[in-house]
């Protein structure tokens, strides 16, 4: 692994601080050896000049090599780096304390603004990953973690603002230290004085002392004769320079003097405190704290990712390499880095920048391949063809097609991974004609629109939810189907979708509110009777692949948006439960990035964005695929895709098997339904999932007439915003969704009552 050199402070002649964790004897050893290839020294061992002594070295600190050495700057202004032959140019990041984040994820938009979202992320995986331990002292942090985290503390022993003003207790630590290392190296000196007068005054080790000083001199008369007696004089040398060191102290053992005299003992008792370490973990969530060249290899290795850095205007190449031995036993949740394995970045002052390939200048509807909506395949040839004959320089390794070559032209780096569903059946082809009495709009309409949400609220959305699990016969309309459903009040069924494919199975679901001019697609999750469900669990959901129900959901959701083009003041929203609201997540990131073309999902125009309100029911965690989502479709140039503009909002039951699977996304709500039938196998078995996840029960936790949760008896909604979530495996529990159970709080029936340790899941 190609590292970053140590960085250690320096003393502002330049030269390094002395070995602080050299023995006593040693030290006064080199002493000696120095004074006499100085020539200091008499013959008889004693100094030449009265007043020659050896003075204590500055032994203040300076600022952090990475901050000294690189241009005083918080904009790289490079246009162009070469390096190894390759060409970067920089792209501008914002210069605050997350511009390392900024650099490495790359950007939200064109705009200037970034994905913070991550990098908050990140700074929260680092605080958990480093909390786990207590101090340098704990003995389960590995030793590679602990090499790092040492030359992160001596930055703040040098100076501890880097540490950001975390309190004035810090400070004092940092000037008590540094008054005693300051004292201890005058106390070295010193003793050092007094040893070698002790030595020069005795003759019993003069021949000794001298025969090893001359050797070292190069004096040919006794060199040989005593270098073959050269090992066993420096070793009896060194036993009578410790004897004297410690005769001169009678009142101190040899470890009390090892620890007063080693100013390397003292500047440990200081990295190893445990309020220098906890200040540290706390400073590290702040997006003010700027990121030390020090801590990016614990960074790459929690990340799972190769960051190249050029400092120097590109001149010096540095290479971070995810270590596990940082790691030791700990489980990084990768997914809230980048699927990226490797980036490459700029360094200067202190600022980071994001580093890319440069390409030839080439039309921005190119680059993106983005097209008018309508447009077909020729016309988009014939573009690209005109541009061809207007340009001189074509992309790197991008050569002009032949004419019969047109169909094959791809425009990188659009993805289509994501296919249209070209089987997905509607219950009703025409839906767009109900929807014409929506085009007409009055001022009475527009009027009373101030007088109504929005969005829909989250009853509403629940009994949506619940609806489309209701079992639609093959030969039923719509229409008959509408007529069993039970709506709420002023819904009705605009369509149905359905793909019953064996590895398929997609059911949906789209419902309009007339007067409060309201659409919602809402999706079905598993169920127990259609392999395509659980198949799309498995594929979609574990493996974080893209799957034919997802494809529908995708498909669907278009369907339903390009009918929603020409009618205006109409808000659009997606929802489900279990897996159907993982597909709501799914649907909201296409809505809002994607659309249709030719056979598959491409990149939209800023301009086609459509926002939407996206709602889910005990879902298991989605923000790996909307990070693949992000991955796969995401543009370097122009507008990038940001999940930070995603409207998604989750409630969640009790934690389960489901709902604890995976990281989510989006603002989470924790909601409490009435569990008192639960019976004692319900809590301690596998239908403890079954009888906390159920939609109809989840369905029953929001009122009618407020659209929102119901109250306790105290007149409290029992609902609590969600902080943090366990995460379970796929195929087992894990650890933080068994310990979950004992450290959470537990609300009377609202929270199966698991303090027994027998409970299981499994």
């Amino acid at each position: 692994m190609v590292s970053e050199k140590n960085i250690i402070p320096k003393r502002e002649d330049g030269n390094q601080n002395p070995a602080r964790n050299t023995p006593l004897h040693i030290l006064v050893k080199e002493a000696f050896e120095n004074l006499a290839k100085e020539g200091q020294l008499d013959s008889a061992g004693g100094f030449k000049n009265e007043n020659a002594h050896m003075s204590a070295q500055d032994n203040s600190l300076s600022a952090p090599t990475h901050v000294q050495n690189d241009i005083k700057t918080s904009n790289v202004t490079t246009p162009l780096v070469t390096n190894d032959g390759q060409k970067f140019t920089s792209c501008q990041t914002k210069a605050d304390g997350n511009c390392f984040f900024h650099a490495v994820f790359g950007f939200k938009n064109c705009n200037g603004q970034y994905k913070t979202t991550r990098g908050k992320e990140m700074r929260k995986e680092w605080h958990n990953f480093l909390s786990q331990y207590h101090s340098l002292k704990d003995e389960n942090m590995p030793k590679d973690l602990k090499d790092q985290l040492k030359k992160i503390f001596t930055i703040f022993l040098n100076d501890p603002s880097y540490l950001t003003g975390r309190s004035d207790l810090i400070n004092n630590l940092v000037n008590e230290t540094n008054k005693k290392i300051r004292h201890s190296d005058v106390k070295v000196e010193d003793l050092k004085t007094d040893i070698v007068n002790t030595f020069c005054e005795n003759k019993m080790f003069r021949k000794e002392i001298m025969g090893v000083i001359c050797c070292l001199d190069n004096t040919e008369a006794l060199e040989v004769e005593l270098l073959r007696d050269q090992k066993t004089l420096k070793t009896r040398i060194s036993e009578c320079l410790e004897e004297c060191a410690l005769k001169l102290c009678p009142h101190l053992s040899k470890s009390q003097c090892q620890e007063m005299y080693n100013s390397q003992t003292i500047a440990d008792l200081f990295l190893e405190d445990s309020h220098i370490y906890k200040n540290y973990v706390d400073a590290i969530l702040n997006q003010e704290y700027f990121i030390f060249f020090e801590e990016i290899p614990i960074l790459a290795s929690l990340g799972n990712i190769k960051i190249t850095i050029y400092r120097d205007n590109g001149n010096t190449k540095t290479v971070f390499e995810p270590n596990l031995n940082i790691l030791g036993n700990y489980k990084s949740d990768i997914s809230t880095w980048c699927k990226e394995q490797e980036v490459t970045i700029f360094h200067a002052g202190m600022h980071f920048s994001r580093a890319e390939i440069a390409l030839a200048e080439v039309p921005k509807n190119i680059q993106l391949g983005i097209f008018p909506y309508q447009e077909n395949r020729k016309d988009v040839t014939t573009n690209y063809k005109k541009w061809e004959n207007t340009s001189s320089t074509l992309p790197e390794k991008q050569e002009p097609r032949a004419e019969n070559q047109q169909e094959d032209i791809l425009f990188s780096p659009t993805s289509t991974v994501l296919k249209i569903d070209t089987n997905l059946q509607l219950g009703t082809d025409n839906f767009r004609d109900l929807l014409t009495p929506l085009k007409k709009t009055s001022k009475l309409m527009t009027k009373s629109r101030l007088q109504v949400d929005a969005f829909p609220n989250a009853y509403e959305m629940a009994q949506l939810s619940r609806k489309v699990y209701t079992r639609k016969s093959k030969n039923e309309s719509d229409k008959d189907y509408e007529a069993r459903l039970d709506l709420p009040a002023g819904w009705t069924l605009l369509t149905t979708a359905t793909n019953t494919h064996l590895n398929n199975g997609y059911f949906g679901a789209a419902y309009v509110h007339p007067t409060k001019r309201q659409v919602v697609v809402a999706h079905r999750g598993t169920t127990f009777d259609h392999s395509g469900a659980w198949w799309t669990n498995v594929t979609s959901v574990v493996f974080e692949n893209y799957s034919a129900r997802m494809s529908s959901a995708a498909t669907f959701a278009d369907r339903v948006i390009a009918a929603l083009d020409d009618v205006p003041a109409t808000s659009l929203s997606f929802t489900g439960h279990s897996l159907g609201g993982w597909l709501a997540h799914v649907t909201c990131f296409t809505a809002m990035y994607l659309r249709r073309r030719e056979s598959h999902f491409a990149k939209n125009a800023p301009s086609q964005a459509v926002h939407s309100h996206t709602v889910a029911f005990d879902s298991p965690g989605c923000r790996a695929m909307l990070l693949s989502l992000q991955k796969d479709y995401d543009l370097r140039y122009d507008t990038s895709m940001s999940l930070d503009t995603l409207d998604i909002t989750n409630y969640l039951s009790a934690p389960n098997r489901v709902n604890t699977y995976k990281l989510h996304f989006g603002t989470l709500f924790r909601i409490f339904p009435d569990f008192s039938d639960m019976g004692f196998f319900d809590k301690r078995t596998a239908k403890y999932t079954e009888f906390t996840h159920a939609m109809h029960r989840i369905g029953e936790a929001f009122e009618e007439d407020t659209g929102g949760v119901r109250k306790d008896k105290e007149g409290q909604p029992k609902i609590q915003e969600v902080a943090d979530w366990p995460v379970s495996g796929a195929f087992r529990r894990g650890e933080e969704y068994k310990s979950f159970f004992k450290w959470a709080t537990h609300f009377n029936d609202y929270h199966p009552d698991t303090k027994n340790e027998i409970f299981s899941t499994d």
